[in-house]
């Protein structure tokens, strides 16, 4: 067996093809220039450990750099507030739809101690801290800011620190290639980015294109690629409609509770260690665990629990409920189950060869929910049959057959 089927083995096939994919994709712009990884914070420190490896399983030495880069779309708003007001205030107001400059305020201003939001908020009248969140109030607010004396501190001062210190740990120089790999279930940091550093070709490494709107974004970023999947069809209406539920939970499993994407820059620290303690109510008991996160075995959980899952982890699969990491609330998920099993036809997700079944993890919820642990009994038997006879063929009968 070489490194590739072991490593298959392992990993499964979504995130192989992923790390292949990101690979190829870093390889390619390396050719041209210099090249720097920036794994977003969205996309998960874990995915990070899960890329270092598989260079590590197929002994690659990379032409690039990679970076944990644990930034949120909160910090990468405030840097483009401090470039433009009317460009950061139509970003906020696709982060935060239909709230008001007072929201807005409260969520630039909650990870820091140096301004009082109380005190800052009674320096403005009630019709801008009222109005929703557009470009031009925006504009309207931050022209009222600057107004404020010295004897307080303003919002902009405060957001061009952030700016400065974003600039600081963003190494790529004019020329050069930044591929920022992001979740792309919005796709801000990267769109941000792009304009931050019109010099820097930012390639955008979408982990999982979403119907955000976003296959063609804006002017600025020209750089799009889908690395685990996309899908074109979905309905525009609401937002992830088309996002799978197995990615809704593997999503959860590359954003651990206790490792949270930065809201102020001043906090940066880079190369986190992934520890979990007891009293970190995650996702499953798999995630209970006082020693060293263990790559390996997040791989075979994965695995395990895509193939046939506990009834407390189909809670978590088959939640309707997504968390907003801005805004901190929680949005309803509809997904047409049409669109869903339309979707599963070309999911590599469940080939038997690597550890999982071929039904769509919908039809195997319903079972689990309908009939309790029987239902969970009979998708584990149902699996371990088809496994029995897969490796009864490839080690038997495809020896005899010369295959």
């Amino acid at each position: 067996m070489n490194f590739d089927q072991l490593y298959r083995q392992t990993m499964g096939p979504y995130f192989f093809e992923f790390c292949q994919r990101l690979h190829a994709l870093a390889t390619m712009y390396s050719a041209v220039g210099n090249t720097t990884l920036y794994f977003c914070r969205r996309s998960g420190i874990v995915l990070y450990e899960f890329y270092k490896m598989f260079l590590a399983a197929n002994r690659i030495s990379p032409g690039y750099e990679m970076r944990d880069f644990p930034v949120s779309r909160l910090v990468v708003v405030k840097a483009a507030l401090a470039e433009s007001s009317l460009w950061g205030g139509h970003m906020c107001s696709v982060m935060f739809p239909q709230k008001t400059i007072r929201y807005l305020i409260a969520k630039l201003l909650e990870s820091q101690e140096v301004i009082c939001p109380i005190k800052y908020t009674a320096f403005f009248e009630e019709n801008i801290l009222n109005s929703t969140i557009t470009p031009g109030s925006v504009s309207k607010w931050l022209a009222v800011d600057a107004l404020i004396d010295g004897n307080m501190d303003s919002i902009s001062s405060y957001l061009l620190y952030q700016r400065e210190l974003l600039l600081a740990n963003f190494p790529s120089r004019p020329g050069d290639n930044a591929v920022i790999v992001d979740s792309g279930l919005y796709g801000t940091v990267s769109e941000v980015l792009s304009g931050l550093f019109p010099d820097v070709r930012c390639i955008s490494g979408f982990v999982y294109f979403s119907n955000y709107k976003k296959v063609n974004p804006v002017s600025h970023q020209d750089f799009i690629y889908g690395l685990m999947g996309s899908s074109a069809a979905a309905s525009l209406e609401l937002n992830h409609t088309a996002v799978l539920r197995h990615w809704h939970f593997i999503e959860k499993l590359l954003e651990p509770d206790n490792i949270s994407s930065m809201s102020d820059f001043s906090s940066f620290q880079p190369n986190v260690n992934l520890v979990l303690n007891n009293e970190q109510s995650s996702i499953a008991e798999f995630f209970r665990s006082p020693l060293p996160y263990d790559i390996n075995s997040v791989l075979n959980v994965i695995n395990r629990v895509l193939s046939h899952p506990s009834p407390s982890e189909l809670e978590i699969i088959y939640s309707s409920e997504r968390r907003d990491d801005a805004s901190g609330e929680t949005r309803r998920i509809l997904i047409p189950r049409s669109l869903e099993l339309s979707i599963r036809k070309s999911d590599a997700l469940r080939r038997v060869n690597y550890g999982i079944i071929r039904r769509s993890l919908w039809h195997e919820g319903q079972i689990v929910l309908s009939y309790g642990w029987l239902g969970f009994v009979y998708n584990g038997f149902r699996y371990y049959t088809v496994r029995v006879k897969t490796l009864f063929f490839s080690k038997f009968i495809a020896r005899l057959l010369g295959l």
